[in-house]
């Protein structure tokens, strides 16, 4: 009975150091999503595994140090922590947006991910949603009279047969945030073209009008790369 104590100290030592290394040098990092920002594909306080030993692909998910809000006083400033998006252009990629739907050197590729839009619902359409799922603060719902607005993915509108219009920024309206990044009058909905540069990345999050993403902070550092989603 000893000896097998004695083995099984030595193998759960071994697994804590394991992963030790492993978070140390960044190998397998253990995150908790604090944001709705990927809905639906990666849920809002799900558990996500990255590692820096997978050199990430086109639509891949990403952690990698961006600018995000720093909570206190009343303006808001940016610091520099890790996020995570999809990895939607590579350098030299054209990205561009049209009308909501993204396209990559000129091929629409929307069509094959599950993502989220802001829609406009009569209200009993809206109800109709209540009544099949819960709602949370990812889906920013917001409730009229007569109307509601939701954060939701086509698929889900479809599959249970769920009117709506999807709300999508007008080319003319201009964003002041990507302006002052971009230097042209674009918005989320409305963007480039634009060409990826050496040594960047062009990050989206699926859950399109409420995600701090490239279109906001400006192509990621490859540098800044952290590692890549291998488990969510």
């Amino acid at each position: 009975m000893r000896k097998l104590f004695i083995t099984l100290a030595i193998i759960l030592g071994a697994i804590v150091i394991a992963l030790f290394i492993a978070r140390a040098t960044g190998m397998l990092l253990m995150y908790k999503c604090p944001t709705g920002a990927n809905e639906p594909t990666i849920k809002l306080g799900s558990t996500i595994f990255v590692s820096n030993t997978v050199t990430p692909k086109r639509f891949d998910f990403v952690c990698y140090k961006g600018e995000s809000p720093v909570p206190g006083g009343d303006t808001v400033v940016y610091g520099k922590a890790n996020k995570v998006y999809r990895l939607c252009g590579l350098p030299d990629d054209v990205v561009e947006i049209k009308q909501g739907d993204l396209y990559i050197n000129n091929n629409p590729v929307d069509g094959g991910l599950t993502l989220r839009n802001e829609y406009r619902l009569h209200i009993s359409e809206y109800n109709k949603v209540e009544a099949i799922i819960t709602l949370d603060e990812s889906m920013s719902a917001a409730v009229f009279r007569d109307s509601g607005v939701l954060m939701i993915d086509k698929q889900f509108l479809t599959a249970n047969n769920i009117k709506a219009t999807r709300f999508i920024y007008p080319v003319a309206e201009v964003d002041i945030t990507v302006k002052k990044i971009f230097k042209q009058p674009w918005n989320a909905d409305n963007f480039g073209p634009v060409t990826v540069p050496a040594g960047k990345y062009f990050l989206l999050g699926d859950n399109r009008h409420a995600a701090y993403d490239s279109r906001y902070e400006g192509f990621a550092d490859i540098s800044d790369y952290v590692g890549t989603v291998v488990w969510r």
